[in-house]
């Protein structure tokens, strides 16, 4: 855990953890949670899953489940349980157990989990009375497997605070899943199309479009990863089209184009100028709403590297045709899709090393994994207005 250093009044801010997508995705196999059981259950014969009624272990299992992951629960007086389980209420504390019996706890617990995880991350949501013996018996024994126990060097208090965090990402986590199998699908339909082909394809009036790149992966593994989402006409009595943005952003059709018209090529250029990889340096670049022609004709051999790097995207359009506002339903889309992939920084799909945009001037650009600086950061809103679960809802309704 790792706290923010900052202004007076800092002492009563939240902690702040370290990464938890990386925790919660990493690795070939989706993890396995293993939730330390409660003392508050219900009152009579339960599934283990159901059993137990603390918060910690709703959010724990809520976590589990919007990761896609299976779950055991790990008791005091059973050792792991299955899910499904039925267990009968019962009072026992690890805590009062004797060495030896709890030793035996440990063995029994470790030798099923050895036999589960197959590879697998076992991430153990439990307290240190239960982490402790596992941890230490996993040591001596060097049992083959990989138990990560987040709330080891965690106070006490701080435990709510890290699960309402992981709970936070875990959701993005499935939302992010959900847009790419969307976007997948899509693919596979032949609804997305390479930015080279723009001139050739059919478009909606308006609407939300998302950029993948396909030198970078996203965290799925499964294809391109998001680097850029936008729409268009948010202004009230705006006249622009879905078609007449994209043109903006991909240029001229031999190769040149207007940065000073698409802020997307303007973040583009920079990013080439600093990575120095065109060896020459523009300082015009950027400056100001308009430029002489011979400035233009300078900047030529740049916007061309501009362009070529945009003409290898690939384009996702999420058809919307409402009338221009700041409050139109794409706006909602368009914050909420950037949110839902840069909310506090907290990146699930992690730019590669030698992306583009880690050369930007622009922090927010760098740190989040979009070609966006507007809505970076913010949060998102699983159940609201431009959610991931409400465009899936439009869709099912146009069908």
């Amino acid at each position: 855990m790792k706290f923010d250093e900052g202004i007076q009044g800092d002492l009563f801010a939240l902690p702040a953890f370290e990464p938890l997508a990386p925790l919660l995705i990493s690795g070939e196999k989706p993890p396995i949670f293993v939730i330390g059981c409660g003392r508050h259950k219900k009152k009579k014969p339960t599934p283990a899953k159901d059993l137990y009624t603390s918060d910690r272990f709703k959010r724990s299992k809520s976590i589990a489940s919007n990761v896609g992951s299976s779950f055991f629960v790990l008791s005091a007086k059973h050792g792991l349980l299955q899910p499904d389980q039925l267990v009968e209420p019962y009072d026992v504390d690890i805590c009062t157990l004797d060495a030896e019996i709890k030793s035996q706890w440990a063995r029994k617990v470790l030798e099923a989990l050895s036999d589960l995880s197959n590879g697998a991350k076992i991430i153990l949501l439990a307290e240190n009375n239960y982490a402790h013996p596992l941890l230490l018996l996993a040591s001596d024994l060097k049992y083959e497997i990989e138990i990560v126990c987040p709330f080891f060097d965690l106070n006490p208090e701080h435990i709510p605070i890290w699960l309402e965090q992981a709970e936070r990402i875990s959701a993005r986590i499935k939302d992010l899943k959900r847009l790419y199998s969307c976007i997948d699908a899509a693919r596979e339909g032949g609804l997305t199309f390479k930015f080279s082909e723009l001139s050739n394809r059919k478009l909606p009036k308006r609407g939300v479009y998302i950029f993948l790149d396909p030198r970078e992966y996203n965290f799925l593994k499964t294809g391109p990863r998001i680097v850029r989402i936008g729409t268009h006409a948010v202004s009230s009595e705006s006249k622009s089209t879905l078609r007449t943005r994209l043109r903006s952003h991909f240029g001229q059709i031999d190769g040149g184009g207007n940065h000073r018209g698409s802020i997307f090529r303007l973040h583009v250029g920079r990013a080439l100028l600093e990575s120095q990889k065109l060896g020459f340096q523009n300082t015009t670049w950027g400056d100001g709403q308009h430029a002489s022609a011979e400035i233009r004709e300078k900047e030529t051999k740049l916007e061309q590297e501009v362009s070529g790097y945009l003409s290898n995207l690939e384009v996702f359009i999420i058809p919307i045709d409402d009338e221009p506002s700041k409050d139109s339903l794409r706006a909602h889309v368009e914050t909420q899709l950037i949110a839902l992939c840069t909310e506090s920084f907290e990146a699930i799909d992690g730019a590669a090393i030698d992306w583009l945009g880690k050369f930007s001037p622009m922090l927010p650009i760098v740190k989040s994994g979009l070609w966006n600086l507007r809505d970076v950061s913010k949060k998102y809103k699983p159940n609201n207005l431009g959610s991931v679960d409400h465009i899936i809802s439009m869709q099912e309704r146009d069908i």
